[in-house]
């Protein structure tokens, strides 16, 4: 007897939700705060390449985007345990729990020689 057979097996999906428009543009605007006469320049590839030189990591953080994942408690618990993310996690206290009675996520399992 298989009692597998009743069950669905979950595909991870990811979707792009929203993103901050001219990013790079942004995140220069925002490194040139203390610069206000040179706030709207266009040419930031340099700046952000001086930021990113002298670990000025702040100004990275004032772009963003927005992804919903669906993927297993497994993968999930390791993306959250790093710091890249800000998270909104599926809370089971509002929602009905019931669609997920039948799903048993089966992750690939490979041989360590």
């Amino acid at each position: 007897m298989d009692i597998l057979t009743d069950f669905e097996f979950m595909k991870p999906e990811v979707k792009l939700i929203s993103v901050t428009p001219d990013a790079e543009k942004h995140m220069a605007y925002c490194a040139r705060v203390s610069n206000p006469a040179n706030q709207e320049n266009e040419k930031f590839s340099g700046l952000l390449k001086y930021c990113i030189q002298h670990q000025h990591w702040s100004i990275f953080e004032q772009a963003s985007m927005t992804v919903e994942i669906n993927t297993t408690r497994g993968i999930a618990a390791q993306i959250l345990r790093h710091r890249s993310f800000t998270y909104q996690e599926f809370s089971q206290r509002y929602a009905d729990t019931n669609l997920l009675n039948k799903t048993i996520p089966l992750p690939e399992l490979r041989r360590q020689d």
